[in-house]
């Protein structure tokens, strides 16, 4: 009985969480909802094992909470790819243009030498201008497609350069020197966070290791958190714990970063 209603609870909330999940549906499955069912699943196959309903639905919802700190974080990851080519766009940029003094055939030349996703995005805005499009709002949509404030920083201050008739390469260069020096502080962040990483890793292994030994080594310890509504408690509380914890340590790393 218990068995049946978990599974109907899950399948309900998971529904209700995942509505554009469809056996109907022809949309492809990203690989961040995939992870979130695969490890979704094992939850509840695992809570179910352990005669524990609470922690099968608890398992779901966590998974849901899951899928959307995981695209959070995708989003963040193609932030820092932008982030790591724009140093090297604005170098050559600023290079460039104090050669040529046309901002638009540098910002051309500038989409080849650099990668995707930064290259269609340049690319895009020369488009743009080619097709009738006035300088200003071409660079605007530049700052609006890609989401970054170096960008905006640049955009802005080419903007004002042109509004004011001074030399947008001398904003450029400014820009540039500015993203350097956040780049060496940022550097410096993350080799002190990584380290602490791999202790919270290392912690969120040890905590269901130490549950699953001590039901192993001591049966009455098993037959606590499987039959009492305490022990069920203590499981759930192990996964939210889980979570949380993870969560935090993904959250933290893009927190102190300037």
């Amino acid at each position: 009985m218990e068995l049946t209603v978990a599974l109907l609870t899950s399948a309900a909330v998971m529904a209700w969480m995942f509505p554009d999940i469809s056996f109907q549906s022809r949309k492809k499955i990203d690989d961040a909802a995939k992870l979130s069912i695969i490890l979704g699943t094992i939850c509840v196959l695992l809570s179910l094992w352990l005669n524990n309903i609470y922690a099968a639905i608890l398992s779901v919802v966590l998974a849901y909470f899951f899928d959307k700190s995981i695209r959070k974080i995708e989003n963040r990851k193609r932030i820092e790819a932008l982030d790591s080519q724009i140093e090297t766009a604005l170098q050559i940029i600023s290079s460039l243009y104090a050669a040529t003094g046309n901002l638009i055939e540098v910002l051309n030349k500038t989409a080849d030498c650099v990668d995707e996703p930064l290259s269609s995005e340049l690319k895009k805005t020369v488009t743009d201008y080619y097709n009738g499009m006035p300088l200003k709002d071409a660079l605007k949509g530049l700052a609006e497609r890609v989401p970054s404030r170096d960008i905006k920083i640049f955009v802005n201050g080419v903007i004002e350069a042109e509004k004011f008739g001074t030399n947008p390469g001398d904003v450029i260069s400014t820009v540039v020197e500015t993203i350097n020096d956040r780049i060496l502080i940022n550097e410096e962040l993350k080799n002190e966070l990584r380290g602490q990483k791999v202790t919270i890793y290392a912690l969120l292994a040890l905590l269901p290791a130490m549950v699953g030994l001590a039901m192993v080594l001591f049966p009455q310890v098993s037959g606590i958190l499987t039959q009492s509504f305490v022990g069920k408690m203590i499981i759930c509380g192990v996964l939210i714990v889980e979570y949380v914890v993870w969560a935090l340590s993904a959250r933290g790393e893009q927190r102190w970063q300037f």
